[in-house]
């Protein structure tokens, strides 16, 4: 039988055998699934970089035909390593549903609303929805496997596990190569082909002999690309401050709207009012989606209240409020704090909603030491190298380059205010600092 093709800016073509890979298929054609095409992938990141307007449904087409890959490698590299087909199917199937439960506008709807993704995905597959009855055509055991693959229930096959949430996964794989696709930018390109030439698969006595993901030393500078390429991709994009900015102004509109409709009856959607009581369900997230929410924000233009207004068509219209920062000292970052409120009220700004900031801290990798021995450092956060079986390095231990990425979290913090305030509370900091 034929192949179905779809054309990818990333890896020029994701093919599905219509035959073979009927379950796939049909489960890409579920309105959860479907429903991703309308959830971008970097939540507001287009107003700063107009080209990422891109969806979460190529990034999850585009982690399943990495699994597909890396799990052809092993097989080639490793014929002795026990891979099934139902195992081969229910990872590809958890890669390419591994972001189901995200709602509007990604991580950031997620980060204001307080729920999680992965405790929606895993609802939405073993639930009452079209995905869980195509999954059950396999067995009725099957949805619940591809759940404990993607939430680490599964204790039989941690390499896959690996494969899915790990420092040096598909889903990482994926996102990287992709964001920097649609951003235009080139530092989020690396040698996926060569990551994954090198895999391989070994027991790891420390963790009960459980098989692992390690790579060859020979793909090692592969790997480090990889992590310097996420590193660039997280402060150039993922926290640029002007996305960050729009992120603040994102939560002040439902901040605001939560204070006024607290139930969220007046919502023009009852799956948008659940965002304003905060007790988001999995059949909420699975009816919305950025579009629902823009147009939402664009009925809130004209709402009665002015604050919710304005900040509702600052939002639309791309009039963001203007960074200032970065703040690294505290004292200084007081002075701003009330500065910026003595210099909003006086104009009949409320500074609760229109003095924002906005910090981010991250780290591009942060490497196993032994000395430690704690808890969280397991295979799964570590990436291990091997130089013939029985030598295995940690990467930052072997690559200075990955450790001095690790050696300190960045930090940084800013302040947004209205783009017409800035020039006056520059006037108060500049005599204040004089």
């Amino acid at each position: 039988m034929a192949d179905k093709v779809f054309c990818d800016p990333v890896y020029r073509h994701v093919v599905f055998d219509k035959s073979a890979d009927r379950l796939l298929l049909d489960l890409i054609a579920c309105p959860e699934v479907q429903r991703l095409r309308r959830v971008r992938q970097l939540g507001v990141s287009s107003y700063t970089y107009h080209g990422a307007e891109h969806s979460r449904f190529g990034h999850a087409l585009g982690a399943c035909h990495l699994m597909t890959q890396a799990l052809d490698a092993l097989s080639r590299n490793q014929p002795d390593l026990e891979i099934t087909e139902q195992l081969r199917l229910a990872a590809r199937c958890a890669a390419l549903l591994h972001d189901l439960g995200h709602g509007p506008f990604s991580h950031l709807a997620e980060r204001v609303c307080c729920f999680k993704h992965g405790e929606i995905t895993r609802k939405l597959i073993l639930g009452d929805t079209q995905v869980n009855t195509v999954l059950s055509q396999e067995d009725n055991a099957f949805p619940e496997f591809v759940a404990s693959l993607l939430h680490r229930e599964d204790t039989q096959h941690p390499f896959v596990t690996d494969l899915l949430d790990s420092n040096l996964d598909v889903d990482r794989m994926d996102f990287l190569m992709r964001d920097a696709h649609y951003c235009g930018v080139s530092f989020g390109v690396y040698d996926y082909l060569r990551i994954l030439h090198t895999v391989r698969v070994r027991p790891f006595p420390r963790f009960e002999n459980r098989q692992h993901l390690v790579w060859q030393t020979k793909g090692e500078h592969s790997v480090e690309e990889f992590l310097y390429a996420r590193f660039f991709m997280y402060w150039t994009v993922y926290y640029h401050k002007t996305t960050r900015g729009f992120e603040s102004l994102f939560q002040a509109i439902l901040s605001k709207a939560q204070e006024l409709d607290p139930g969220g009856e007046r919502a023009i959607a009852p799956a948008v009012g659940s965002l304003l009581r905060k007790d988001v369900s999995a059949q909420d997230i699975a009816a919305l989606d950025d579009n629902l929410v823009l147009a939402q924000i664009q009925a809130w233009c004209d709402n009665s209240d002015p604050t919710l207004a304005d900040l509702s068509r600052r939002f639309l219209n791309r009039e963001g409020f203007k960074p200032y920062g970065p703040v690294a000292l505290a004292a200084q970052s007081l002075d701003i704090i009330h500065q910026g409120e003595t210099v909003l009220r006086d104009q009949g700004y409320d500074p609760h909603y229109y003095l924002l900031d906005n910090e981010r801290q991250t780290t591009a990798y942060d490497y196993y030491r032994p000395e430690e021995e704690v808890e969280e450092k397991t295979p799964q956060t570590s990436i291990t190298l091997e130089n013939g079986q029985e030598r295995r390095h940690e990467i930052a231990h072997r690559l200075p380059g990955v450790k001095a990425l690790a050696e300190e979290a960045d930090r940084n913090l800013y302040y947004y205010i209205p783009r017409e305030q800035v020039p006056r509370l520059d006037q108060i900091m500049t005599e204040l600092l004089s």
